[in-house]
């Protein structure tokens, strides 16, 4: 969200017990409503000065269905956010998470049938 390149990241250690215990209740409270989350994520970049404003559940505006988590507004340009809440996964169900919303999103816009 700084606007900087990442490059190419490495895994990181292992979260301790406190840090799995604590995004579990977060993961709990998604399963529920994650658009609570959501407007916490949201506030917290306005706050912060990363993003201008925010939306939460925003739809894409196409005939197909499809909501983002959250629509922020950088430097004046529109960015949608995804959140993955689980609390296990791995690289490979990343990835088919990320690639499934990129193809939902593609085909709701015309990119793609």
């Amino acid at each position: 969200m700084s606007g900087k390149s990442l490059g190419t990241r490495r895994r990181g250690i292992k979260p301790g017990g406190n840090t799995k215990t604590a995004f579990e209740g977060l993961a709990r409270i998604a399963r529920n409503d994650d658009g609570l989350l959501n407007r916490a994520i949201g506030e917290s970049l306005v706050t912060s000065g990363l993003v201008e404003s925010f939306e939460t559940e925003k739809p894409l505006g196409t005939a197909l269905r499809y909501d983002s988590d959250l629509y922020v507004v950088r430097s004046g340009q529109p960015v949608r956010i995804e959140v993955m809440w689980r609390t296990t996964t791995g690289r490979a169900e990343i990835a088919n998470y990320v690639l499934t919303k990129l193809g939902n999103y593609a085909k709701a816009i015309g990119l793609i049938e």
